[in-house]
């Protein structure tokens, strides 16, 4: 019983001390555990937020996505060929076509003269191309001009195609204005181009002194 009252002494003398040592020890724990619950919390809310630079990414990329390439290059070409082939007409080509590619569809004839040709020259779509024969004279002035190749010439003796010629270049010729070039044009088309210059005499308009 005495050592009991001794204990029950020593807890009122030193109680005060007692309730410092619970209270502060109190307020350690709810120290720790606030800041480290605190500190869980912002961690978890940070990675859950996606980056910022990863947003503008991926908001460019559906950008691009949404919105059409306007520079595409067409799936096909369509020209048209004439002359001394085995079958003239229009052909639905690629874009990457070469002349080449479509004399091996038209099939040009033993006359044909492909000297005057660039097979390596590209297609354009609604291009034209005539093949002349080894025997075709289509120039009016001196040579005849090669189809695929430019060259300069004087104005007074320049060189014009008749079945590649715009208005442009037959009103050039003494002799042939804007009505008569038009007319040689609607003419080159109704008879699949001129298999020689003196064909020209054919239409109405045209006679000898144009060709003095």
């Amino acid at each position: 019983m005495r050592s009991t009252q001794h204990v029950f002494d020593l807890l009122k003398h030193y109680k005060i001390h007692l309730c410092l040592c619970i209270s502060s020890l109190t307020i350690i724990l709810c120290s720790i555990f606030f800041f480290t619950g605190f500190d869980s919390k912002e961690s978890k809310d940070v990675i859950s937020l996606p980056h910022q630079s990863d947003l503008i990414e991926s908001s460019v990329g559906k950008d691009k996505q949404s919105k059409p390439n306007e520079q595409t290059m067409p799936s096909t070409v369509i020209v048209d060929i004439k002359g001394a082939i085995k079958h003239a007409g229009t052909y639905e080509m690629k874009p990457n076509a070469r002349i080449k590619d479509l004399l091996d569809k038209a099939q040009p004839l033993k006359n044909a003269d492909l000297s005057t040709v660039n097979l390596a020259e590209k297609l354009r779509d609604q291009k034209m191309i005539y093949i002349p024969t080894v025997n075709d004279k289509q120039q009016v002035g001196a040579h005849a001009e090669s189809l695929g190749k430019e060259h300069e010439t004087s104005d007074s003796n320049q060189l014009i195609n008749l079945n590649t010629a715009e208005e442009k270049d037959l009103t050039q010729v003494p002799g042939i204005g804007p009505s008569k070039a038009q007319t040689i044009i609607k003419y080159r088309e109704e008879h699949n181009g001129f298999n020689a210059v003196d064909e020209l005499k054919e239409i109405k308009g045209i006679g000898d002194k144009t060709f003095e």
